[in-house]
């Protein structure tokens, strides 16, 4: 199906309305807005939250990762930590794995 986006701004109620035609836009779990993004906290067994977050709520984390407000706050409170250093140490960054795989 095409998609399609006609925006129409009804100054006499202070409101825009935005119509989408085409596949279905999901909502910002936190505001409503709509999401472009996923949550990716990892939450055990090869697992991400996935809560759906627009670019507002989302915490940008690093290339292509974002964070909750939830677990972005427990990010902040991991990053506090003083071995902080000692329990990152062992981490690959996900960007640096293709030049060990040859």
């Amino acid at each position: 199906m095409k998609r399609k986006l006609h925006i129409e701004n009804h100054k006499e109620l202070g409101k825009i309305f935005i119509h989408y035609h085409g596949e279905k836009l999901e909502n910002c779990n936190i505001c409503g807005n709509i999401a472009s993004f996923l949550c990716d906290f990892p939450v055990g067994e090869n697992k991400t939250c996935d809560c759906k977050l627009c670019n507002e709520c989302a915490n940008h984390i690093g290339v292509n990762l974002h964070y909750c407000p939830d677990h972005f706050k427990m990010w902040q409170e991991f990053k506090n930590r003083p071995d902080f250093e000692e329990k990152v140490t062992n981490i690959i960054n996900f960007k640096d794995l293709n030049k060990w795989a040859t």
